[in-house]
């Protein structure tokens, strides 16, 4: 099967000009901040889920997500049971979306703060308690975007594994199964310009079942940037041998499409002689080479609909839609676009 090159492209060719939903965003004003993120709940029995050893792990990758660390690493059996903690895998666990509000101190308006001595946010959801008094064995991820302006601090207190990337380099490291501990960070010791943008990546883990603590204090200005288009992953390119001329039956794999935010996401397959709706269906293709593509949808954005609608825009001479991307991280970091120009000219 080989996944359509329009799904692979979607993150970097969708929307029209501007910022999703709106203006670019800004720093809240309010008396709350709202963080979105993912949370993933697993069984007890996921290879060392309960262990007590430390994780270990290097710099985020592209996607702003750790990765294991290799042979440095004794806690986790292999890089590929690390990779579930922070991605949606259906074999190992289930996901869904986590706000968490964040609220202005009467001491200090600019510090914002949660926090949780009871930090269980998925009791008797997904996989359940699991005949426990609470849902202990999930992973949470949190994704933001801060201007620095200068003597911000962050300061994190839980159990067990939280890591902080800021900028996409490790700034707080607290993995392995522990009590509640407490890490502090001075943004003016970090390598940070004033008045830019920078990304903020939070990775926590509950493993173990006597308690879960969370409490965050911060004077930076975090917001979520923008809702993604969700990532569509239709498997690699697969042979199977036909059982007749007919065709041959076959069960595509969507499982490892995911959302940033966690957000629910609908599948839809499509290919020259049919088409199929869900995560994993079954189907019939026919003897020969089959191209087939996976669009996902949040609700919000599809991996395919956005692509299609700016290269329609581009070929109708209406919008010419344009995408920023940081060079050394390849994240997204914004859009723009010539919106009103002469198109005779061919310059601007």
């Amino acid at each position: 099967m080989k996944k359509s090159l329009i799904a692979g492209l979607a993150a970097m060719l969708v929307w029209g000009g501007g910022w999703p939903g709106g203006d670019a965003p800004k720093a809240q004003a309010s008396d709350t901040m709202v963080l979105k993120g993912t949370v993933r709940d697993f069984q007890d029995s996921h290879p060392r889920f309960r262990e007590m050893d430390r994780t270990g792990f290097r710099a985020g990758d592209a996607h702003r997500k750790p990765v294991h660390a290799g042979k440095d690493s004794p806690a986790i059996s292999s890089e590929e049971s690390f990779r579930q903690w922070y991605n949606n895998d259906p074999k190992v666990n289930e996901s869904g979306p986590i706000r968490l509000s964040l609220t202005s101190t009467a001491q200090n308006p600019a510090l914002f703060k949660y926090e949780s001595s009871s930090f269980f946010p998925i009791d008797s959801q997904y996989f359940g308690n699991q005949n426990r008094s609470h849902n202990y064995h999930f992973t949470m991820d949190l994704h933001a975007s801060f201007t620095y302006r200068g003597g911000e601090t962050l300061s994190i207190t839980g159990d067990d594994d939280i890591w902080v990337f800021i900028n996409n380099k490790l700034v707080i490291d607290m993995g392995g199964v522990h009590g509640a501990v407490s890490a502090q960070v001075n943004l003016d010791d970090l390598v940070l310009n004033r008045n830019e943008v920078y990304s903020f990546d939070l990775f926590m883990a509950e493993r173990h079942t006597t308690q879960s603590n969370f409490k965050m204090y911060t004077t930076m200005g975090l917001f979520t940037p923008y809702d993604p288009i969700p990532e569509a992953h239709a498997g690699e390119d697969r042979t199977v041998e036909a059982d007749s001329p007919g065709g041959v039956s076959i069960s595509l794999h969507g499982g490892k499409s995911q959302d940033l935010y966690g957000d629910a996401l609908s599948y839809s397959w499509s290919w020259s002689e049919g088409s199929a709706e869900g995560v994993n269906p079954a189907v019939t293709l026919p003897v020969g080479v089959n191209p087939v593509r996976l669009t996902v949808s949040d609700g919000n954005y599809s991996s395919t609909a956005y692509v299609r609608k700016a290269r329609l825009n581009f070929l109708e001479r209406t919008d010419l839609v344009l995408h920023l991307i940081d060079k050394n991280t390849g994240q997204f970091v914004g859009s723009s676009g010539l919106h009103r120009f002469d198109w005779n000219i061919r310059k601007f």
